[in-house]
């Protein structure tokens, strides 16, 4: 999850991983993930930086029929608990 993703990165889990926790947790309900395998970030792209987008994936990343979503890493973010509920 976000804290698996917070070390990977150097980062000590705070608010703003609260606030992305809730996010991703309201997201993955609202498209009936039933639960989460798997907590990424995109890849830098022609216009995006590395890390602009979050994923929440059912089963395995590779497997392109498992179900997904997305959110701006920035709004996962930025979004409080209480606001994400």
């Amino acid at each position: 999850g976000v804290a698996t993703l917070d070390a990977k990165h150097g980062r000590t889990f705070d608010d703003a991983s609260e606030r992305m926790t809730a996010s991703l947790l309201v997201l993955a309900k609202d498209n009936d993930l039933g639960r989460v395998d798997h907590v990424l970030l995109s890849n830098a792209t022609a216009d995006k930086p590395a890390g602009h987008t979050l994923f929440v994936v059912k089963g395995e990343p590779s497997v392109p029929a498992n179900k997904r979503a997305a959110i701006p890493t920035e709004l996962a973010a930025q979004t409080s608990v209480e606001e994400s509920m």
